[in-house]
């Protein structure tokens, strides 16, 4: 049991933290952005001052209408066409990205997230390291899915690699709080049981 957790714990590191890599090296190289961030409906949520969004006048709340593009949510963003939803007024928009360099700002609260991962990760990963059993896999599970939360999905090149990426690290994500909830029911029951009593 020991080695069987041992040994998802180095899959896991790798894969987890390995993939978060290309996402935290873009803060330090000039990579392309479209400035728009998006929710899952399409409802425009943020715009990057002199970005390529900003500079075709979308702002928040705007909406890119159903066939929402296939690539809206790819990081880093392709060139993409779409129908906006603009002041009660529909028009067409063609948004290419524009290469763009991250400010010392941005770099430190990416460090400061990828940080926070790492030792989310390492504590669960210690207490089942040292001692498998079932709270401490709750436990380590929990840990290990704040990866989409913390450090979201940044893949360039391979579109199957990144949708991939997109649909474990979300699945994930959306069973955090199911982990939180098991280990916290988990340590309550055995809060409660009485300490072995040993002559």
């Amino acid at each position: 049991m020991q080695s069987l957790a041992r040994l998802v714990i180095v899959i896991a590191g790798v894969c987890l933290i390995g993939s978060a890599i290309p996402g935290i090296a873009r803060f330090w190289l000039i990579a392309s952005s479209n400035g728009m961030e998006t929710n899952y409906d399409g409802v425009v949520t943020a715009v990057r001052p002199r970005s390529a969004a900003a500079r075709l006048s979308i702002v928040p709340k705007d909406r890119v209408l159903a066939p929402l593009p296939h690539d809206l949510l790819r990081d880093p963003p392709p060139p993409i066409s779409f129908q906006l939803m603009h002041a009660g007024a529909i028009r067409p928009v063609d948004l290419v990205p524009l290469p763009r360099v991250s400010s010392p700002r941005e770099r430190t609260r990416a460090i400061l997230r990828f940080v926070t991962y790492l030792v989310f990760f390492m504590a669960g990963a210690a207490l089942l390291w040292r001692k498998p059993s079932a709270l401490a896999w709750t436990f380590f599970l929990y840990c290990a899915s704040r990866r989409f939360a913390e450090l979201g999905v940044y893949w360039p090149g391979s579109d199957d690699l990144f949708w991939t990426n997109l649909l474990l690290f979300a699945t994930f994500g959306g069973a955090n709080s199911a982990f939180a909830a098991s280990f916290a029911l988990r340590l309550w029951r055995e809060s409660g049981r009485p300490a072995d009593r040993r002559p």
